[in-house]
């Protein structure tokens, strides 16, 4: 067949209409009269209409294939993409989060919708012309009969007829044979326009496409602005490219045609499929503009419904889920067909779940499910009653859930039941009843084995022994990771092995486990934060310094501001001191104290930080930063150490009178009690504070721990006792000096002497005079000292004959003076023991007067009156009394 010629376009005349934005298509589009389209639910193919023209062949819209081509502002075309699922499909919320810290992921058995769009069908437009009331052809009246009378019949208009005649029998090769010969014929004639019009109706019902374009194309060249078939045309031609998915270039034709339709409903057929192609072209603002003026336009409109869904889609894929859920409920409100208003109950309802909305939710599905006649297939309740189930499972309302199964689970499609029975089962473990979910989950091997919810029960298994601490979980993870699975859950799993181990305290295994998973995309961020501590964690309790300080700073890095970051800064902190990197671990406590003030690790810190600073000689710094921790912790198990530093700073200062009540606080804690009361003791002695000095002393001698007292101190508390008379209280002390590897003192054992001698323990007294003479004292006083000692203890023994032998030995060696004076009183002593009381009261007296010594004197006198009363001498006696208390009058009346 002879091909269409292609006409030389007139000067000035674009060979393409001009382009028109979107919002100039809007505004140029006035409100359209209604009219009458039956409709289906299947995916629109634009169809032009022509009373002789059968149907357009139809093709299904599909996503085209990404070309490389550019937009007229630039931007590359991008493969279109839909907005959701056909009507009537199974349609879920593709992340809907069901599971729990170890389950998650997607809802088991969640399908992810197939968006494809949703496309009435619609009849043909008609071929617009010419008002009826001219008198002209409108082109859809094909004259048959030759012209009236009075009109002369040209070749052309002959050559017209025919072809018109073969067209009206729709005999479409020979009517396109005629049609290309009257236009080759009649270069100026006026039927020009509807000829090329129906001579691509004829090439477009033989599905010669490229002939029909062309036909189209030059009817539109020639055209230019001006006839009654450019609309059409434009029509026609924009069908023809998008049925080929040449939406690029489909679109502009479909604007012009909507701007020049003059029947309503081809103005709204134009704008719809305007919208389509903006769509496939992923120029989703314009289809979002134009599809929400379709829904604008009131009256008859078969298009409303699929644009408010198209408009729900792009919305739900936009991200927008409240904007979507606000259409679906539009359209299940106002949709004319129920099964419209029951899909749009179920999306509402699923996506009122994803905007966590649990009444709007569960309504919308419950309409669905109670839906009062059959366009709700089961299918669809099914859906709802699944995805009611879903909602109780992500409200924790696990115990309704496993009722509801238990109640409608076997009413449900087989692949919503398996997913059913799975979160049934999860449900169960939940609520602690481990066994009946493991049962549960072989019920589903055994009746879905093929089922995508049967592949999760292998690990669903691993989730429920370690939910129960079953010890058969350890082996049951092994044999799951030995299966090969999918590397999320895979990842979960490890994840699990390594909690077991944890908890097992297999540090190593349990560190290598965690190594795998501590950076796994798998894993929520928060349980990779928590691994990679952990690996730390394990490696502190092996005493790995090295590693520790490896994998905190690795978590640090990673996890800056976790909950476990304190936690990492104190355990790196302590391994870099261990490692003596005494600045490191100081940059760590310090960085722990100003980042996280509130932390529990504070106090840990406070008390590493002040034992730094007073290993690096800052004792300020170290007592400062004690008294914080006391300060803001006072019942802390630290206050021991830092009360005991603080006041033995203070000590070592010679703040005696400070150190006193920090380390006496320190006391308190049993590992720094010892400690404590040693410095305290010093400090009491160093402050001269002999009353509670002598407490403390006495308590810390009888608990015998060591450390034992200095000497010294023990010398001075004696003496002072001593010199008070309090020679019961002395004695403890200057014997404990006395007997101490670091006693200084030479006459330590006569004073123990004198105090026994006192105290009349007379064994002890000898003992302690003969230690004394032990030291080979070089002056003869002090030799006669320790013989005089001596020989009262023999006195007091009764062995006079030892005791004057002693006293013997003091008077040689000290003729005169006190010595002498001491010695004669003990002669005196050994004759009154003796019996020979005349010859002491002379001994006695003879002291008395030749020495005028305040203590010696009134001693002598006082055994003179005991003397001579035992010898029977009352005069004498009461001569010696007289003089006494005359002379010492205090000494009278106290006594020696």
């Amino acid at each position: 067949m002879t091909s269409v010629r292609r006409l030389p376009r007139s000067p000035g005349r674009s060979r393409h209409p001009a382009r028109l934005g979107t919002l100039a298509l809007l505004l140029a589009v006035a409100p359209l009269a209604p009219a009458q389209f039956p409709w289906r639910r299947v995916t629109p193919t634009p169809v032009p209409e022509a009373a002789p023209a059968p149907t357009v062949r139809r093709a299904q819209r599909v996503t085209p294939a990404p070309k490389a081509e550019i937009t007229e502002d630039g931007v590359p075309v991008r493969p279109a993409e839909r907005v959701g699922p056909r009507p009537g499909e199974d349609y879920f919320s593709p992340d809907d989060p069901i599971s729990r810290a170890l389950e998650g992921g997607t809802a088991p058995g969640g399908r992810r919708p197939t968006p494809t769009p949703i496309t009435p069908q619609m009849k043909r437009p008609a071929e617009p012309g010419p008002a009826a009331a001219a008198g002209a052809d409108d082109g859809t009246t094909i004259r048959i009969s030759p012209g009236a009378a009075g009109e002369t019949a040209t070749p052309e208009t002959v050559q017209f007829e025919l072809a018109n005649n073969f067209f009206a029998r729709k005999q479409w090769a020979q009517a396109a044979a005629e049609y290309e010969k009257f236009l080759s014929l009649s270069p100026g004639a006026a039927e020009r326009q509807p000829a090329f019009y129906r001579l691509g109706e004829c090439y477009r019902n033989l599905n010669r496409m490229p002939a029909a374009t062309t036909a189209f194309r030059n009817l539109i060249v020639e055209a230019g602005e001006r006839g009654d078939f450019l609309g059409p045309a434009h029509y026609r031609l924009a069908v023809i490219h998008y049925n080929e998915k040449d939406f690029r270039s489909s679109l502009p034709l479909f604007q012009r045609s909507a701007l020049l339709a003059k029947a309503s409903d081809v103005k709204l057929a134009s704008l719809y499929y305007a919208a389509l192609c903006l769509e496939n072209l992923d120029r989703r603002i314009e289809t979002r503009e134009i599809y929400e003026r379709i829904v604008e336009i009131s009256g008859e409109n078969p298009y409303r419904d699929y644009a408010r869904l198209s408009l729900a889609r792009q919305a739900y894929t936009d991200g927008r889920r409240s904007e979507s859920f606000r259409q679906f409920e539009a359209l299940a409100r106002d949709a004319s067909k129920e099964s419209l208003r029951v899909e749009g109950h179920l999306k509402a309802g699923v996506i009122a779940a994803d905007l966590l909305q649990w009444d709007a939710a569960l309504r919308n599905l419950q309409m669905v499910i109670d839906w009062p006649n059959g366009e709700a297939t089961a299918a669809q309740r099914s859906d709802a009653r699944l995805g009611q189930f879903r909602i109780l499972y992500r409200t924790n309302k696990y115990k309704e859930l496993i009722a509801g199964f238990q109640a409608h689970g076997s009413a449900l499609t087989p692949e919503n039941r398996s997913e059913a029975m799975l979160l049934s089962a999860n449900s169960l473990r939940q609520v602690g009843q481990p066994q009946d979910a493991l049962a549960l989950y072989d019920q589903l091997l055994k009746e879905f084995p093929k089922s995508p919810q049967a592949a999760d029960v292998a690990y669903q298994r691993v989730v429920t022994l370690y939910a129960s601490s079953d010890p058969k979980l350890e082996a049951a993870a092994e044999k799951f990771l030995a299966s090969n699975p999918e590397p999320e859950r895979a990842d979960k799993v490890r994840l699990i092995k390594a909690e077991v181990l944890f908890k097992k305290e297999k540090y190593p295994e349990a560190a290598g486990a965690y190594l795998q998973v501590q950076e796994s995309s798998y894993i929520e961020p928060k349980y990779r934060a928590e691994a990679a501590y952990r690996v730390g964690y394990c490696f502190a309790q092996l005493k790995l310094p090295d590693k520790v300080i490896e994998a905190f700073s690795r978590f640090l890095r990673a996890y800056p501001d976790s909950a476990l970051a304190p936690k990492a800064l104190a355990q790196r902190g302590l391994a870099y001191q261990q490692f003596r990197n005494f600045p490191a671990a100081l940059q760590d406590f310090n960085a722990l104290l100003s980042d996280f003030p509130k932390a529990k690790e504070r106090e840990l810190a406070l008390r590493q930080k002040a034992l730094l600073l007073g290993q690096v000689e800052d004792p300020k710094g170290m007592v400062e930063t004690f008294k914080i921790l006391l300060r803001e912790f006072p019942q802390s198990s630290s206050a021991g150490v830092a009360n005991f530093w603080v006041g033995r700073t203070a000590f070592e200062a010679k703040n005696y009178k400070d150190a006193v009540p920090s380390l006496t606080a320190a006391m308190a804690d049993a590992e720094y009690k010892n400690k404590a009361w040693l410095f305290l003791i010093l400090s009491y002695f160093n402050a001269e504070d002999k009353g509670p000095l002598e407490a403390r002393t006495g308590e810390y001698m009888k608990a015998g721990i060591q450390p034992a007292i200095p000497a010294q101190v023990l010398n001075y508390l004696g003496s002072y006792l001593f010199e008070t008379r309090k020679y019961d209280r002395a004695e403890p002390y200057l014997a404990a000096a006395a007997d101490s590897p670091q006693n200084t003192s030479a006459d330590a054992w006569l004073l123990v002497a004198r105090c026994r001698l006192f105290l009349k323990d007379w064994p002890g007294a000898k003992a302690a005079a003969e230690k004394y003479l032990a030291t080979k004292p070089v002056l003869a006083a002090a030799q006669a000292q320790g013989y005089l000692a001596v020989g009262e203890a023999f006195v007091g023994q009764g062995n006079f004959v030892e005791a004057q032998k002693s006293a013997d030995q003091a008077l040689n060696l000290q003729a005169e003076g006190r010595l002498n004076a001491e010695a004669r009183l003990l002669m005196g002593q050994i004759a009154l023991a003796k019996g020979d009381a005349l010859e002491a009261a002379k001994a006695f007296m003879s002291v008395a007067v030749l020495y005028d010594d305040p203590d010696l004197t009134p001693r002598a006198l006082s055994l003179a009156v005991e003397a001579y009363r035992k010898a029977g001498k009352t005069a004498e006696a009461k001569k010696a009394e007289d003089e006494l208390r005359t002379r010492f009058p205090s000494f009278a009346v106290s006594g020696p």
